[in-house]
């Protein structure tokens, strides 16, 4: 089993006697291992995935999820899977809409919605 160690804080009676006391609490940890899968299709009423997105799929410490990607560095969080890829589609969908606005004006942002483009289409 996983532990951590965390230091406790000194109660009040602690300080009264002007005791140190050295005190540890140890605290299990369930972390499971990063997964890695692909989204693909439709995601949304407006867009669609048309390559395959490899997505990262993490459990946090407080037992929520977290999605995210390593290509356009957007996550998601809930408090299950489902609703942390949801998040995740929603964060991706307005990433693709800001880039795709600003995109007019900043060589940067045209260069990011051509990468876009490659993985997700406007329906």
């Amino acid at each position: 089993m996983n532990s951590t160690f965390a230091p406790t804080i000194a109660d009040s009676t602690t300080y009264q006697y002007g005791r140190e006391l050295s005190r540890v609490l140890v605290v299990p940890v369930h972390q499971f291992p990063p997964v890695t899968t692909c989204l693909f299709g439709n995601v949304s009423e407006k867009f669609l995935i048309v390559q395959p997105l490899p997505i990262n799929i993490e459990q946090d410490t407080d037992q929520s999820y977290v999605i995210s990607d390593d290509i356009f560095l957007v996550y998601g969080e809930g408090n299950t899977r489902l609703k942390a890829i949801e998040d995740y589609t929603n964060s991706l969908m307005e990433f693709y809409t800001l880039v795709e606005k600003g995109a007019a004006d900043n060589q940067f942002d045209g260069k990011t919605l051509s990468h876009l483009k490659a993985y997700i289409q406007p329906k």
